[in-house]
Parts: C-alpha cells; structure tokens; sequence
C-alpha cells in the first residue's frame, strides 16, 4: 500500500478509491484494492470509469490535474462507475477467453495443413514432416482446449449451468457459445436496464450522437470484443438453419 500512497496514484476520500494513470496496471490496483479492509475504514470500494463519461461532465478548467479532477467528480457524486464483474466471473472469463484463443490457435493450424496438401501434389519428404509436426501441434491444442472445457464446466455454479442448457437451445448457440456469453454478462441482467443496452455495451448498436438536428458518425463503439465477436459469429450460424430467425432480428432494441 506504501507504493500506492505515496506514489502519487491513489488519492480519493475514504470510501471509494480512485487511480489515474501510472506505471502500475489497472487490474493490479484493483485485485490489491477490492473487498480490502484497512485500519482506516471498514472497506475500500474501488470502482473503474469510462474516461469518456469524465470528459463529457463540463465545468473542467485546462489547469486542473487529472488525478483533482477526478476527486472533485467522485466527492460530488458525478462519477458512474463501469461494470465489474465479481472476481468468479472475472476469473470464467480468463478461462474462456484462453480457451477461445486456443481454438483460433487450432484453426489457423489446419488452415496450415491444408495450404501444404495444396502445394503437395505427390508429398515429398519435406511436407511430410511438416504435416507431422503440425497434426501433432493439432493434437497437443485439442487437449488443451479439453482441459478448459471441463475447468469450465467444473467452476460455473448451477444457475450458470442452467442457464447454458437454455442458451444452447437458441439457434445459432452452442454449449461453448453459452460459456462464452455468459462469462462475459453473467448471469444478473438487472446490471443492463434493457437489451439496448446490453447491445451497446457489447459494441453492436449503432451509435447515437446527433448536436442541433445535425447527426454526426453514428459507428459503433468499440464494446466487449470478446461478447461482440461471440454474438457476431452465433447471429450467422443462426442464418444457416432454415427455420431459425437471427438472434439480433429477434431482440428488443
């Protein structure tokens, strides 16, 4: 804590904790700071905010400090804090985010293959030990991406569970699409007020930024690349079945 005091990065009024930029990541300060009891107070609440919403609170003056600037936003209540999830839900994600990395690691692999059986019309030496050596790099991912799966399967509690089996349902969803989700957005929806946005959270609303009846760029925010890539590829795989109408057509905006 000595470091964060005195290096200039913590200062905020007792109850919440604020950092502004530093040398010390984020994530670091935040794992340090939440659910931590100290002789001062009873529990320091640390909360992340989107830079964006302190640049749009007016009254700024060009001399002030960032790190006073944002003590004079917290005192007075103008700060909205983002959305954390609690650490359980944190550490599903880095599983399936890891997990999903290493199907991409997979993919690109037989993409691999496929490029040499391409090029090989009789496969000569060469290709044949650069087909080994790549179908064994297949393999060793392949059981890497079993063990995540049933880590997975293995840390999420019975409401996560059952809420899988009802996503997996969905046209367009599997049961590794639902992990996905779900590790992203959790199982409380009371978090987002509506699908909207849940939607422009995620980064797949247009945007909405109009000044004078004159509308200015309307793309989309940057988002959850993880949710936005998974909702992404499930509203195509939905596309595939005759029956199924895609996901996004089908919610409430």
């Amino acid at each position: 804590m000595d470091a964060f005091g005195s290096g200039g990065c913590l200062r905020s009024p007792p109850w919440h904790r604020h950092s502004t930029r530093c040398s010390i990541p984020a994530a670091a300060v935040w794992n340090l700071l939440e659910g931590r009891s100290t002789a001062e107070v009873e529990l320091i609440v640390p909360i992340r905010v989107n830079a964006r919403h302190m640049k749009n609170v007016p009254g700024r003056k060009t001399d002030v400090k960032d790190c006073q600037w944002i003590a004079q936003l917290l005192s007075a209540g103008l700060l909205r804090p983002s959305f954390v999830p609690e650490r359980p839900q944190r550490e599903l994600r880095d599983q399936t985010r890891q997990r999903v990395q290493l199907i991409e690691d997979k993919t690109r692999v037989a993409n691999r293959i496929q490029k040499i059986l391409e090029d090989a019309k009789t496969v000569p030496e060469h290709h044949r030990f650069m087909l080994k050596t790549l179908l064994e790099q297949v393999e060793y991912l392949e059981s890497r991406i079993e063990v995540f799966d049933q880590r997975i399967e293995g840390v999420m509690n019975p409401l996560e569970l059952e809420a899988v089996r009802k996503l997996d349902e969905i046209p367009g969803f599997d049961r590794r699409t639902a992990q996905n989700v779900l590790a992203e957005i959790g199982t409380d929806m009371s978090r987002f007020p509506s699908s909207g946005h849940l939607f422009t959270w995620a980064g797949m609303a247009p945007g909405n930024n109009e000044s004078a009846d004159n509308r200015r760029s309307g793309h989309v925010t940057e988002g959850n690349k993880w949710l936005k890539r998974t909702l992404a590829q499930t509203t195509w795989g939905s596309t595939t079945s005759s029956n199924a109408t895609p996901i996004a057509s089908r919610t409430a905006w």
